[in-house]
């Protein structure tokens, strides 16, 4: 999984969005980079950031 997160652009330094969530909350949709990419929260527990403003609903 980590190889495959590399690989879409989740790396040190990027900043990553959420652009939507789907009615029960699971999978979420976040652009990195130019890419957006669906991620159930299995897959997004991965990923390590720091918030960046609020606006996080």
């Amino acid at each position: 999984m980590k190889r495959r997160l590399l690989d879409l652009g989740f790396f040190p330094g990027a900043t990553i969005k959420v652009l939507q969530r789907s009615p029960l909350g699971d999978p979420v949709a976040y652009q990195v980079s130019n890419t957006t990419i669906a991620l159930r929260s299995e897959e997004s527990s991965l990923i390590f950031g720091v918030l960046i403003g609020d606006d996080f609903r």
